[in-house]
Parts: C-alpha cells; sequence; structure tokens
C-alpha cells in the first residue's frame, strides 16, 4: 500500500503508481515552488534602495570579494549615474565590477535597450 498527498483535499490518499520517495519528492516540489513565489512577490515589493543592497550581498555571497565590509558597497543615490553599487571580482580587489541591478515585473525582461537607456 502507498499513500499519496492530496492537495485539494489536504489528506493522505491510497496510490499504488508512486513510490513514498516519489511522494516526497513532489511535495518537496510544491513547497519549495511556493517558497520560491512567495519570495520573489517579497522582493518585488521592496524599496528600490534595499533591492540594490540585496543585489551586492547576493553577489558578496556568490563568492565575489570576500567579505561584505571589504567587497561591496551599494551606491544608488541621486547623480550616481546608473551604478547602483561597485563589488571587487576577487579578495585581492584587482579589479572593481559596476552592479546596476533592475528589479523588474515577473514575467517581464530586462533587455538591451532598458539597460542602457538607464
Amino acid at each position: 500500500m502507498r499513500l499519496s498527498y492530496s492537495e485539494d483535499a489536504n489528506t493522505l490518499e491510497e496510490s499504488s503508481d508512486q513510490t513514498p520517495e516519489e511522494n516526497l519528492d513532489q511535495a518537496y516540489q510544491r513547497i519549495r515552488k511556493s517558497l520560491a513565489a512567495e519570495l520573489l512577490n517579497n522582493v518585488i515589493e521592496l524599496s528600490p534602495a534595499f533591492f540594490e543592497r540585496l543585489v551586492v550581498e547576493l553577489l558578496v555571497k556568490m563568492g565575489y570579494g570576500g567579505s561584505i565590509k571589504d567587497a561591496g558597497k551599494a551606491i544608488g543615490r541621486s547623480g550616481d549615474e546608473g551604478i547602483d553599487g561597485t563589488i571587487k571580482e576577487d579578495k585581492l580587489g584587482l579589479d572593481i565590477i559596476y552592479i546596476q541591478a533592475k528589479r523588474w515585473n515577473t514575467g517581464n525582461v530586462v533587455g538591451r535597450p532598458e539597460i542602457q537607456n538607464s
């Protein structure tokens, strides 16, 4: 006997076509997809300044330039000529990457014209 979760009825049902591991994997994927959608909605609602800091911190967490104190900073202010932040490419800080963070609505794509014209 195998059990499967019915999302509509919020109950477990007997199923003969999936293993318990497959049921767990499906449940995990549903939770992960729901969490990703919720996180994206929260990020879209953030202030522009917070979003710019989030992008810089994410790049540091991805391994650019070491610690947030030494590696990157959010600039994003009036008169910054479109530069929202800078980050060191590596821990030595020999090269600096200039960041322009674009927060776009779900389903839209930021293309070359939007980046070049901002």
